[in-house]
């Protein structure tokens, strides 16, 4: 007895998740509980008067008794409206504009056709309950078989830090379906307590997109309900907390809470910072990458794929691997897509080029600070040089750049340029959707455990230039240029260190 254009409302909400369905434009909508016979006899009244009225338009919205109280609360404050009974009737006025024109209730409806058309409900109290029945029966119905059909086709996807500008930004590429090819995603927002009123500010906006790639947005704190069935997760740095707003000026400031587990020091936390030359702060944000990676073990997909991203990528990688156990070690992986774009725009702009015109160039060993770039596979198009060629026509960048100081200085240059977090947005996406939809000959920098070479310490996640194919990336290098292996050397055994101070603390 539903109509097919009738605008449903879910009963079964699992993990909080909002949900909007569309429905037609109609002259008259009619809503209420769907085991409400007083909904049932405005019903039946509506389908009379459409029988015998063909201009005669009207949209039948059945809720869930559970929901209906919340679900007329906020309809009624949304259009200044008081009603307080099922069922709710109201006009939508479709031919001039606007808000709803507000009706009453079973009442007022019944007058209005009486008065203008002389027709009355012709249902007996015995059917009114055969039809709410049959409402409600039907209502479950289609609530569950939506739930499994969307269970089965969306991918689950979270976001950790969801209140910074980076996730900010890279919510935009997922929910204009770039990141996951148009699949319909689930998104999932995680971040601590004190948080929730930006995650709530983010989610509105994410609903009021309307985009038809997400079906559902959750804010949470807990690891557990964010991560559980996940198909996706990144895992952005606490590091990123950093007191800013959006770049277009709306959109959430990055918050720094004061109790977060993610700005705790803990004890000896100076000591450790004096190690190294070590952020103090890396013990705090480890804890967290532990805890995420415990939950993930428990309660994710075991091929859930991991995308680290932050101030301390190497060392988060290799934590995740370390303590997830059950996953996929080859689906975890960090991102240094971010000082690959910075080394192309560099170089650029020294050529006076666009970006786009700049290859691929090698970030190995850490994926922050200062390391090793190896501009061996870049690829120089459109240089205005002595040789030129049609559009596709390259050039090693050493033969465009002939200055070997300046080429040898790259490395410290890009800890000078400022972050771009829209760019930085945008590598990420990118590289998930890669990963996600495959391209053997895209080439990208990635942090991984399992790829490794002759001269990497075990254990270590290190930076390297790879290639995704079935799913997995692998090294596009089979041993390092021999003018960067003591450099990569030296990283390597920093990183390894690193690493085990963070492991000594924490057993501590």
């Amino acid at each position: 007895r539903l109509c097919c254009h009738a605008l449903i409302t879910c009963a079964i909400k699992p993990l909080h998740v909002i949900r909007y369905h569309g429905g037609c434009m109609a002259r008259f909508v009619i809503a209420g509980k769907a085991n409400c016979p007083f909904y049932a006899r405005a019903e039946a009244l509506a389908d009379r008067l459409s029988a015998v009225l063909p201009n005669f338009k009207v949209c039948k919205i059945p809720v869930a008794a559970p929901e209906w109280n919340e679900w007329l609360q906020d309809t009624c404050t949304r259009n200044g409206w008081k009603h307080s009974t099922s069922p709710l009737v109201w006009r939508e006025l479709v031919d001039r504009g606007g808000k709803g024109l507000y009706m009453g209730g079973l009442d007022e409806f019944v007058e209005y056709g009486r008065h203008y058309y002389s027709i009355e409900p012709a249902t007996t109290p015995a059917m009114e309950a055969q039809i709410a029945a049959e409402n409600n029966q039907t209502l479950q119905q289609m609530c569950t078989e939506g739930q499994q059909t969307v269970s089965e086709d969306h991918l689950v996807v979270c976001v950790t830090c969801s209140s910074t500008s980076l996730s900010y930004h890279l919510f935009g590429h997922i929910a204009s379906g770039k990141t996951f090819n148009h699949r319909p995603v689930e998104l999932r927002l995680l971040d601590e307590e004190e948080a929730r009123p930006q995650l709530e500010g983010v989610a509105m906006e994410l609903m009021d997109m309307a985009s038809p790639h997400l079906v559902g947005v959750v804010c949470t704190s807990s690891p557990e309900e964010a991560f559980a069935n996940a198909s996706v997760v990144f895992v952005l740095g606490p590091a990123d907390h950093t007191p800013s707003t959006s770049p277009s000026g709306g959109g959430p400031a990055d918050h720094t809470p004061s109790t977060s587990i993610h700005n705790e020091i803990p004890p000896d936390g100076e000591k450790f910072g004096d190690k190294l030359g070590t952020s103090p702060h890396l013990l705090a944000a480890a804890h967290s990458y532990i805890k995420y990676a415990q939950a993930m073990d428990r309660v994710s997909r075991k091929d859930v794929k991991v995308l680290v991203c932050g101030e301390h990528t190497n060392v988060a990688v290799a934590l995740i691997a370390r303590t997830a156990t059950s996953l996929d070690q080859r689906n975890i992986i960090g991102a240094s897509t971010l000082l690959e774009q910075k080394a192309r725009s560099i170089v650029a702009s020294k050529l006076n080029l666009n970006a786009n015109c700049v290859g691929h160039i090698a970030i190995l060993g850490k994926a922050r600070g200062q390391p090793a770039v190896d501009l061996s596979p870049c690829q120089v198009c459109q240089y205005p040089g002595a040789i030129t060629g049609p559009p596709s026509f390259s050039l090693p960048v050493d033969q465009c750049i002939l200055e070997p100081l300046w080429m040898q200085s790259l490395s410290s240059l890009l800890t000078t340029t400022p972050a771009a977090v829209m760019c930085e947005a945008a590598g990420i996406s990118k590289l998930m959707n890669v990963w996600m939809e495959g391209a053997p000959d895209w080439k990208s920098v990635v942090v991984s455990p399992a790829c490794t070479l002759s001269g990497v310490p075990e254990g270590v996640a290190f930076s390297l230039s790879a290639t995704c194919s079935s799913g997995y990336w692998t090294p596009t290098i089979t041993a390092f240029p021999p003018h960067l292996l003591p450099n990569v050397q030296q990283q390597g055994i920093t990183l390894q260190q690193e690493l085990q101070v963070v492991m000594d603390m924490m057993l501590k």
